[in-house]
């Protein structure tokens, strides 16, 4: 249709989301032909590892059913097919959705999380949300180890003083 954008999932799949959708949610799609040289690079290198928005399965394990057993354990089960909402994982990878993301997980063993909602990057306030988010673990992880600090420092010296009182 003239009002939707297919976009390449796979050499198999495409992915298509209606240009309202995208212009509303502020992403941006950039045709491979306006990225750098550096990014197309890294683009090029990338798809070899992993498809931008699902994982892939190395095509090469289909005939060996041991390895593909590995792969698709009883745990991880299969997304069913939904409109795409795209999201941001921690490990700058765009997912279709939440379940894919889940499956992700559960097939690589992994704990990737939404970074932010939409295609990766995440945009300036996204990151500096999460930047403000980070800080804040760190300070409160700060403030607990030095609690510990203060009171196994402080057993210490009780068990010192009632050693001594004994002697």
């Amino acid at each position: 249709q003239k009002k939707e954008l297919c976009l390449l999932e796979n050499p198999f799949t495409a992915v298509c989301v209606s240009k309202k959708e995208l212009h509303k949610s502020g992403d941006v799609v950039v045709p491979r032909s306006k990225l750098s040289p550096e990014e197309a690079a890294r683009y090029s290198q990338d798809q070899n590892e992993e498809d931008v928005f699902y994982d892939s399965e190395d095509e090469d394990d289909e005939d060996d059913p041991e390895t593909n057993q590995d792969v698709l354990t009883p745990r991880c089960n299969p997304c069913p097919v939904v409109k795409p909402t795209f999201l941001c994982g921690t490990d700058n990878r765009t997912y279709s959705s939440l379940c894919r993301l889940d499956y992700h997980n559960c097939i690589h063993h992994t704990n990737v999380k939404v970074f932010c909602k939409g295609f990766c990057p995440c945009k300036e306030g996204d990151v500096h949300l999460r930047k403000k988010q980070k800080q804040e673990a760190e300070r409160m992880t700060n403030l607990m180890n030095k609690y510990k600090a203060t009171v196994i420092e402080e057993s210490k010296l009780k068990d010192n003083n009632l050693i001594n009182n004994v002697d």
